[in-house]
């Protein structure tokens, strides 16, 4: 997700290491638009429809984004 510059880039860290093998299953990524919008800060897009240039609003979608994503292994 772009939100302007490196400063409100969205840091995830997966919490367990996980190694893929040929044919051994599937690594399933999952992004929630809606936690962009809910979690931990409500955006509201009738009020803040424009991120660009407002600190505080690309802050918010950074801290929004940070559980969008979701990954699973499925053997």
């Amino acid at each position: 997700m772009h939100v302007g510059n490196s400063a409100y880039l969205a840091q995830v860290v997966i919490a367990q290491p996980f190694n893929i093998t040929s044919g051994s299953g599937d690594l399933v990524l999952r992004f929630n638009l809606n936690e962009i919008f809910r979690t931990p800060h409500t955006y509201d897009l009738a009020n803040g429809n424009y991120s660009m240039g407002s600190a505080t609003l690309m802050g918010q979608l950074r801290d929004n984004a940070a559980d969008a994503f979701s990954i699973e292994y499925r053997p």
